[in-house]
């Protein structure tokens, strides 16, 4: 870290936010000589397994390796990890192991103790933990390539007052994605009297889209947190360091995501005078200034692909839903205002901007679809604009900025992938949005009476979804019309049955999944969910008719 900052004088913050409160200020970052090095591999497997009485659930198995080959490619050493059990979009019970952790990476068939976790239990399970016994795993592999194990469990969770058996008997599961993470953690104190004195957290990692050609690419995140509450973020988004010729070429530095009265905030800065000591600490000079969100100035508080994970990962082409405060007009109409009508769709082409409110997405413009006010619609708990996402092929971190009118927010991070599919979801329980091939809304006859009905075995239906990428033809940026086939098939399972699945893209980010229930299909909620290249969907749920009831 310490070689990284030596080539990080002098560097230009890039100015942002719009002027309320500007601070002039000089001080000093000093940095401990206490570099922590995270060298991590993560497999995620999915499948789908009966719990004892609970009924079936979606099985998420998730190995953890702290350690890594000396060309980081593959994990070594210890194995520790978790089993989520998924039964709908609110209720799922988390099991951890790795207290002992499983010395043997390459094992066969082994056994591991576990603990449930209270803090990863949701909805009538928040809060559960272990009951009075042991709770014990078994994992057997029974496949290297496409890496499969089942998975055996025994003991209970008390949850709510009430015992619950977690009884799995040999549920097969599979990989759907491995990550290698390689990041460094430096800590520090950040001394700036106009500001105050405060802690500093440095992280830096590889920067994946720039790579080799005799050069290293590093993407710094830094933090100086002077309360509990008051955080200043930034980011340096590239930084190219070509040993052989000695050079360097410096990416735009931008604060993002600080927190408490530095919410909003952007400015300029330099960094100057670095300074190694003796004891292998160091420090640097900063001086510059620092402009203040008011209290108009638009602020983003959350950035999220739609029922996908919760932390902010988004994908090109993808629809998120951006949140906060100030972020659209305080004129919008109850039920926000949508895209109709733009006039760019008279020449083939999505707006960039609806109702004077506009997204940048790593700087390129998004299509702004709908937006909504806390003020005026209740159902929106703060204000929210739902965007699709330029096309781009970084990957990384990138900024997410809100216009509102005339007033600017500042950038929010947001990690962007290949790929973030999603299911669409018709219910907080998780029944996806999906049609029978004549239309009508498939679920639940509770789920909308009198216009939504089960699948029927044997059924092709349409489940709908985002986040999948690009096709296979090239898509011309900003055109209202999208369609193509994707270059790869998901692999999706009903109720733990592998389906027939075709899918494609029917119109800008959506995507069409035909999908036939298999005719051994349990009546009653089938959990559902996909596998794709590095990724996958949260389990959602798909109502199937009893045999005698069945109605196409």
């Amino acid at each position: 870290m310490r070689r990284i900052l030596h080539l990080l004088v002098p560097i230009l913050f890039s100015q942002f936010a719009a002027a309320q409160n500007t601070i002039d200020f000089t001080g000093k970052i000093n940095l401990n000589d206490d570099t922590r090095s995270t060298n991590q591999m993560a497999r995620s497997l999915m499948g789908t397994g009966t719990v004892g009485t609970l009924g079936k659930a979606a099985l998420q198995l998730t190995f953890v390796q702290n350690e890594l080959s000396e060309d980081y490619s593959v994990g070594v050493g210890p194995i520790a990890g978790s089993l989520l059990l998924i039964f709908n979009n609110q209720d799922q019970i988390q099991v951890n192991f790795g207290g002992q952790p499983i010395q043997d990476p390459n094992f066969t068939t082994i056994m591991a103790p576990g603990t449930v976790s209270p803090n990863n239990s949701r909805g009538v399970y928040s809060g559960a933990t272990s009951a009075p016994g042991a709770i014990r795993f078994t994992f057997t592999r029974t496949s290297v390539s496409p890496l499969r194990y089942n998975v055996s469990l025994t003991g209970s969770a008390v949850a709510g007052g009430q015992t619950v058996v977690l009884t799995i008997t040999e549920a097969p599961v599979t990989l759907a994605i491995s990550q290698v993470t390689v990041v460094d953690n430096d800590t520090g104190t950040c001394e700036i009297p106009a500001l105050g004195s405060g802690t500093l957290a440095l992280r830096s990692r590889p920067d994946n889209n720039r790579w080799g050609g005799g050069g290293k690419f590093i993407e710094l995140v830094f933090s100086c947190s002077f309360s509990e509450s008051d955080t200043l973020r930034g980011i340096l988004l590239i930084t190219a360091i070509d040993e052989k010729a000695g050079t360097v070429e410096f990416g735009p530095v931008t604060f993002a995501g600080s927190s408490g009265r530095f919410a909003g905030a952007g400015g300029t800065g330099q960094l100057t005078n670095l300074v190694e000591t003796a004891d292998g600490k160091g420090s640097v000079t900063i001086s510059g200034s620092l402009t203040l969100a008011g209290p108009a100035t638009p602020i983003i508080t959350s950035v999220t692909t739609p029922y996908w994970l919760p932390n902010p990962m988004i994908t090109q082409n993808g629809w998120i839903q951006i949140k906060g405060t100030n972020l659209v007009p305080a004129s919008t109409p109850a039920g926000g205002m949508f895209w109709s009508g733009a006039p760019e769709f008279a020449q083939g082409r999505m707006p960039t901007e609806t109702g004077g409110v506009g997204v940048t997405v790593n700087g390129k413009a998004a299509y702004v679809w709908w937006f909504c006010s806390k003020a005026s619609t209740p159902a929106c708990a703060e204000d929210q604009i739902n965007v699709l996402t330029p096309l781009d092929d970084y990957l990384g971190v990138v900024t997410v900025a809100v216009k509102n009118g005339t007033a600017s927010s500042g950038a929010f991070l947001a990690n962007k992938r290949p790929i973030t599919p999603s299911i669409l979801r018709f219910s907080a329980r998780g029944h996806a949005v999906a049609t029978h091939p004549d239309g009508r809304l498939l679920g639940p006859l509770t789920l909308y009476p009198g216009q939504s009905t089960p699948g029927a075995r044997g059924e092709t239906v349409s489940l709908w979804t985002v986040g999948l990428g690009l096709p296979k033809t090239e898509l011309v940026a900003g055109a209202s019309a999208q369609t193509g086939l994707l270059p790869f098939t998901p692999a999706c399972f009903l109720g733990g049955d592998s389906v027939q699945v075709a899918a494609a893209l029917v119109s800008p980010g959506l995507y069409q999944l035909n999908v036939t229930i298999p005719m051994n299909a349990s009546p009653g909620d089938n959990i559902f969910y996909c596998t794709a290249p590095e990724s996958w969907t949260l389990p959602a749920l798909i109502a199937v008719a009893p045999a005698s009831g069945a109605t196409r």
